[in-house]
């Protein structure tokens, strides 16, 4: 894969003749300049970058990790559904940047920070293809992603100083399932509630006979005192 600074289209008033090592060559009395035109140049055949080259999401590294560990507990690996098995990243119109998973049961969103400027974009990656890419890269650099033609997606990354670029195939993404309706009141969440939801599930059960044991148990029944609750039917565990 090489990539060409401009080529003029066909017809116009200067065309371009490519020489040795695909070196780009104008006349050297052009009678005028016509439009740049930037393209990526695979296997010979020349792609039109401008329909994309606006729609590109970057965030670094460290933080696509941090938001894979949460989403890969959600994401359906063995699932016969190939959508199931891609993180949908999306760009709204303010910026805001979000990473989504799902296995149809349980829908899970990451929001990354601080908003970044772009137009708005939504992109399909292969979940696996995107930790393999990860697992590799060093928490200091920038991960981008690219849509590309005919349903697929590219991957850019430094290496030693160098983008490199993967492409792979991805799925439209109207085939992702949506997100059920939520009928009942939110309850915020006190700053402290991450810590004592870790302590209530380190006593549940991890008995698989005894599935309800397995989880936590968030008591909201009264509004101003609500309970979180863990056991194994051995010890207990709650805070309020």
């Amino acid at each position: 894969r090489r990539s060409v600074e401009s080529l003029h289209p066909l017809g116009s008033a200067t065309p371009s003749l490519r020489g040795k090592n695909d070196q780009v060559i104008y006349p050297s009395t052009p009678t005028c300049q016509p439009p740049t035109i930037h393209f990526r140049v695979v296997g010979g055949l020349a792609f039109n970058l401008e329909r994309h080259m606006n729609t590109e999401i970057t965030l670094p590294v460290a933080e696509w990790k941090h938001a894979l560990t949460g989403l890969n507990k959600v994401i359906g690996r063995r699932s016969t559904l190939p959508v199931l098995q891609t993180v949908r990243v999306t760009r709204d119109g303010q910026g805001g940047v979000r990473l989504s998973a799902t296995n149809l049961d349980t829908f899970a969103t990451y929001l990354a920070e601080p908003p970044q400027a772009g137009p708005a974009a939504d992109l399909l990656v292969p979940a696996e293809a995107l930790h393999r890419t990860l697992r590799r890269l060093p928490n200091d650099g920038d991960l981008t992603l690219l849509p590309d033609a005919d349903q697929r997606i590219r991957l850019r990354y430094p290496i030693a100083g160098s983008p490199v670029e993967q492409s792979h195939a991805t799925l439209p993404v109207v085939e992702w399932p949506p997100l059920p309706p939520i009928q009942q009141r939110a309850h915020p969440l006190p700053p402290e509630f991450g810590a004592a939801f870790q302590q209530a599930l380190a006593c549940a059960s991890e008995d698989s006979s005894r599935i309800v044991l397995n989880g936590v148990c968030l008591d909201v029944r009264e509004p101003n005192l609500h309970y979180v609750v863990g056991t194994n039917a051995s010890i207990l565990y709650a805070a309020n």
